[in-house]
């Protein structure tokens, strides 16, 4: 199940490609994200992950964990299509650890494209898992990307009252 990203309303050189892969997402996130996420009532939305597509039509694939569920809140599936293209040009260091710099780079991007409330949204429910999951990594690297988009918001509301 997925979709293809129109080219042209992304401004990209090639389509990116939506995929649901559940599997490749838990090998990801750990064989019990999935059960974790249920019994714990938690947004999968935040097990999204951006790779390069083996198809090279594709700018890159967005893979997500329940593709219904990426669908059914547009403001919220447009902030993840717009922080995951943002890794074209932002991408992670490799490995696990997690890229603070890259992903608040890519929150610019998709406040920018998109809006701020369905990324912060997102960040809340990040923000959440990492609570329920006792992760400490989760709940700064989720704080601090909220106060970094909350902070970029302010300043521009500030730039555009003072051009009134």
């Amino acid at each position: 199940m997925g979709s293809i990203l129109s080219s042209e309303k992304y401004g990209l050189e090639k389509p990116i490609i939506v995929l649901e892969d559940k599997k490749r997402l838990l090998n990801y996130h750990g064989k019990g994200a999935g059960f974790f996420f249920s019994i714990n009532n938690l947004d999968t939305r935040i097990l999204t992950l951006f790779t390069e597509s083996n198809e090279l039509a594709y700018s890159g694939c967005i893979l997500v964990y329940d593709y219904a569920n990426f669908t059914s809140d547009d403001r919220i599936k447009e902030a993840i299509i717009w922080h995951e293209i943002g890794h074209l040009t932002y991408p992670v260091r490799s490995g696990k650890e997690l890229d603070l710099i890259a992903e608040m780079k890519c929150d610019m991007l998709a406040v920018k494209k998109a809006g701020k409330r369905g990324l912060e949204k997102l960040l809340q429910n990040i923000l959440l898992a990492g609570e329920k999951m006792n992760n400490d990594i989760l709940m700064d690297a989720a704080r601090k990307r909220l106060d970094f988009i909350n902070k970029q918001y302010s300043l521009t509301e500030k730039k555009i009252e003072e051009l009134k």
